[in-house]
C-alpha cells in the first residue's frame, strides 16, 4: 500500500484519537451498528479529564522520552496499514504519560471526578468492543454449525462461494459474516478437524456468476459446493 502524506496524517490522527480518547468507536465507525446517542455520551464524558491533561502538559524529559517511545512503538503500522488493534501496543506508554500529567494537576477533587468519568467511559467502551467480538465469533460458529448440519456425509474437497455485497467491517470487532465464517475453515472445529480436507474459496459480486463456478467446482473435483450470502450458508452440492 502506497504511503502518502494524507494517509500518514490520517494514521497519526487515528493513533492519537484511539489511544487517548475512549469514545465508543464500535458505535461510531460501523454503519450497521451505529448508535449516535452512545457516541455523544461516550464522547462528552472523557472531555473534562482530557482538558485537564492538556492544560497540565509541559515539555519535560520523561514525557519526551515516553512520547518518542509511543511513536516508535507504532512506527511500522503508521507507515503501512493502521487500525484500532495496533493501538494496544502503545497503551503502556500512554498510561505512564497520563500518570505523569496527573501529578501536575493541583485540584485533586476535580481530577478524581473527571478521571472517574474517563475510566467509566473507557470501561464501557471495552465491554462493548468485547461484546462485539463475542457476537462476531458466535456468528461464525453458527454459520459453521448450519452448513455442517446440512451435509448428509463428510466432504473431502469443497468449494465455498461467497457473494460480496461490499460490506464494511470495524477491525476484528464488527466483522464481515464471511470473515467470521473463517472463509469456511470454522467448519473444521465442528467436524473435529476431520473434514473437509481441502477448501477452495471463490468470490462473486452477482448471483449470475454462480453457474460458471459450479462448472469450475466440477472440473476441480469438488464433492461439495457451499454458498455464503450474509449470515446464511447453503449447501448446493
Amino acid at each position: 500500500m502506497e504511503l502518502t502524506a494524507t494517509r500518514l496524517l490520517r494514521n497519526l490522527a487515528l493513533l492519537l484519537g484511539m489511544t487517548f480518547y475512549p469514545i465508543d468507536y464500535a458505535s461510531l465507525i460501523h454503519p450497521q451498528h451505529r448508535h449516535l446517542a452512545v457516541v455523544v455520551i461516550t464522547g462528552v464524558l472523557p472531555l473534562p479529564f482530557l482538558w485537564l491533561l492538556l492544560r497540565s502538559y509541559r515539555w519535560q524529559k520523561p514525557l519526551v522520552v515516553l512520547l518518542l517511545s509511543f511513536f516508535i512503538g507504532a512506527f511500522v503500522n503508521l507507515m503501512t496499514v493502521f487500525s484500532v488493534m495496533h493501538c494496544y501496543a502503545v497503551l503502556p506508554f500512554v498510561t505512564l504519560m497520563i500518570a505523569l500529567l496527573c501529578e501536575r494537576i493541583k485540584n485533586k477533587k476535580v481530577l478524581i471526578v473527571s478521571a472517574l468519568l474517563y475510566l467509566l467511559t473507557a470501561f464501557f467502551t471495552l465491554l462493548h468492543h468485547g461484546y462485539a467480538s463475542f457476537l462476531s465469533g458466535r456468528m461464525g460458529e453458527q454459520m459453521a454449525k448450519s452448513i455442517v448440519s446440512q451435509c448428509d456425509r463428510p466432504v473431502n474437497k469443497v468449494m465455498v462461494i461467497h457473494l460480496d455485497k461490499g460490506e464494511t467491517k470495524y477491525s476484528s470487532f464488527w466483522v464481515i459474516p464471511f470473515e467470521a465464517f473463517g472463509w469456511g475453515y470454522s467448519t473444521l472445529q465442528q467436524t473435529g478437524y476431520q473434514w473437509p480436507k481441502t477448501i477452495i474459496n471463490e468470490e462473486i459480486t452477482n448471483r449470475k456468476q454462480l453457474k460458471s463456478l459450479l462448472l469450475k467446482a466440477e472440473k476441480a473435483g469438488c464433492d461439495g459446493v457451499w454458498y455464503a450470502e450474509d449470515e446464511q450458508v447453503k449447501r448446493i452440492k
